[in-house]
């Protein structure tokens, strides 16, 4: 049941057929992106949270757009001690905050399991006979090298300790902790327009919050989901994307993870909000729920705004399923 519906939605996309055009079609719209910025008088910074952000801002970020061009404040959670000072000694000329911190649905001492490269450690234990089902490869890399145990907290104590902003969007991928961290973070997420974050399809760790629980809390959160994209495995543990018309092909693999795009879906927009909404979107390439924003809310725009968004979405008229973060 829960691979046909995630068939069912990926296969109804169109479009981006390979690598290539997914990189380019980011590029025109990163492109387009930037022309916006520098035409909108006194565009609005964007507030992104990143929890798990041990890699970064990388090169094909969604929100790298915004890191170059000066438009974000960000906030990333990372409690790998060595993951952590690669982060703050990054970005020091940038206004960033950063906290070693790990999160989960309410302040407890959990066990974490740290495998061989940190970002696939997790507080919930590898469910080993999972693992074998994916292959050797898969079960290696997963498999805990050692185990320590640390102190969590939930999203809105630690946001009220430390008197963090209300968030336009988070980025969460934590290894199978996804769900308790919606969970523990319902008022902190109250302004979030937009959450990517994994699911988990297959059980690789055991007790973790799962695709269904996932789609079930964000619906109660006022999300709906927008997208979605997989990670196929063989048993050789390749990691495949396979973009929307590739879905068909055969293989040995399955689908263990998945990661999600989901949007509120009601917002009282203002000028700033929808601006910050748009371009968000833009920057993952849903250039068709950003024209319906458009058309639905576009008269908070001021008039030069509407103008300047509507030229950039025209000039985007491109299937626009791209996977942005692993091409």
């Amino acid at each position: 049941m829960i691979l046909s519906y995630i068939y069912k939605i990926l296969n109804e996309r169109h479009g981006i057929k390979s690598r290539t055009e997914a990189t380019e079609y980011r590029k025109s719209c990163w492109n387009e992106l930037e022309s916006i910025f520098n035409s909108i008088d006194n565009f609005p910074d964007i507030t992104v949270l990143d929890i798990g952000a041990s890699g970064g801002i990388h090169d094909t970020h969604p929100y790298r757009p915004f890191h170059d061009h000066d438009q974000l404040k960000y906030i990333g959670f990372e409690p790998h001690t060595e993951s952590y000072n690669r982060l703050t000694d990054k970005y020091t000329n940038k206004e960033y905050r950063f906290f070693d911190q790990a999160l989960y649905r309410e302040e407890a001492t959990k066990t974490l399991y740290i495998t061989k490269n940190p970002v696939r450690s997790s507080i919930y234990e590898p469910n080993e006979g999972v693992l074998k089902t994916i292959g050797e490869e898969f079960r290696r890399r997963h498999t805990p090298k050692s185990v320590t145990d640390i102190t969590t907290v939930d999203l809105d104590t630690i946001s009220s300790r430390v008197n963090l902003p209300q968030v336009d969007a988070a980025y969460i991928d934590t290894q199978g902790a996804e769900f308790d961290i919606l969970s523990g973070g319902r008022e902190s997420l109250t302004n979030c327009k937009i959450i990517e974050l994994e699911m988990q399809v297959a059980d690789i760790y055991d007790q973790a919050g799962n695709f269904h629980e996932v789609l079930a809390l964000t619906d109660q959160m006022g999300f709906e989901l927008l997208d979605l994209y997989y990670k196929r495995r063989g048993n050789d543990s390749i990691y495949h994307p396979i973009p929307a018309g590739e879905m068909t092909e055969t293989g040995n693999g399955r689908i263990t993870q998945v990661f999600g795009l989901f949007v509120k879906n009601e917002i009282n927009f203002d000028h700033f909000d929808l601006l910050r909404q748009l371009s968000i979107l833009i920057a993952y390439g849903k250039v068709s729920h950003a024209s319906y924003l458009v058309e639905e809310h576009g008269t908070v725009l001021s008039q030069e705004a509407m103008e300047v968004v509507r030229s950039a979405l025209k000039s985007l008229q491109h299937p626009e399923d791209y996977i942005h973060t692993k091409f």
